[in-house]
């Protein structure tokens, strides 16, 4: 299961991004759900985290703030679904835990 994670939709599909396990441990992972075919892993976040704020903007979906195991983060990432592949971003300024992005 996962809990405390993040969710955006882009282009008709569903994201469920980082959060913690069952056993608390933090999740890198990241699925995605088409209703063509229900829900598949596509790539993992650079860095597990929970808590943190999700938007999609301009077709990329970003991921900022949230926990980590010894504190709150400032980093954000951004996914590219063209690549499935996830890069690092600019840092916030000051760490944000659950920040809110429209």
């Amino acid at each position: 299961a996962r809990r405390l994670h993040s969710v955006v939709e882009l282009d008709g599909k569903i994201y469920a991004i980082g959060g913690r396990g069952n056993d608390d441990t933090l999740l890198q992972s990241v699925e995605r759900y088409k209703t063509s075919n229900g829900w598949k892993f596509v790539a993992p976040l650079l860095k597990a985290r929970y808590d943190a704020g999700a938007v999609a903007f301009n077709g990329k979906i970003y991921i900022m703030g949230g926990n980590w195991y010894n504190g709150y983060l400032k980093s954000v990432e951004c996914y590219n679904t063209d690549s499935n592949s996830w890069s690092k971003c600019a840092d916030m300024r000051y760490n944000h835990v659950k920040p809110a992005v429209s």
